[in-house]
């Protein structure tokens, strides 16, 4: 269970931490960047891994879970809000990912690219974006949750 835990902390920390873009405060409409890190997420046919894991979060434990093919290169990324608002606050200290999907056709650059993990090295033909994702706070409904919460 440690192990898995720090798989994920590692993982975790990789995302939020070495890939942080600067942050920005929140607010505001068009225009307004986005706070906290940001990735862009392309569609990619990767190899299967051949490890097995134990993965242990806050929802419960898995064994023997079996990875499969990659599907998703996240990239970091910036963004500003061409409509609407964003939630006001810092995102920077979110703890988990939400990640949308982006409808219609997204970016396709079909393009090659090696890729190291700590699961696999692999050369992947990056597909169209599809997902955009973002820090987020988790909490449970009817508590206080987002940034500045008790």
């Amino acid at each position: 269970m440690m192990r898995a835990r720090t798989i994920q902390a590692v993982l975790m920390g990789f995302a939020l931490a070495a890939w942080a873009p600067a942050v920005h405060a929140g607010g505001g409409g068009a225009g307004s960047p986005v706070p906290g890190a940001l990735f862009d997420c392309y569609l990619i046919n990767g190899d299967n891994a051949p490890q097995a894991l134990t993965v242990d979060d806050q929802f419960g434990e898995r064994t023997g879970v079996k990875l499969g093919k990659a599907k998703l290169l996240c990239t970091p990324a910036s963004g500003t809000v061409d409509s609407g608002a964003l939630q006001p606050g810092d995102f920077s200290d979110g703890d988990h990912l939400t990640c949308y999907e982006v409808p219609g056709k997204g970016s396709n650059p079909k393009v090659d690219k090696q890729l190291v993990d700590p699961f696999v090295a692999q050369t992947v033909r990056v597909g169209e974006g599809r997902y955009v994702c973002t820090q987020a706070f988790k909490c449970d409904v009817g508590v206080p949750c987002g940034p500045g919460a008790p």
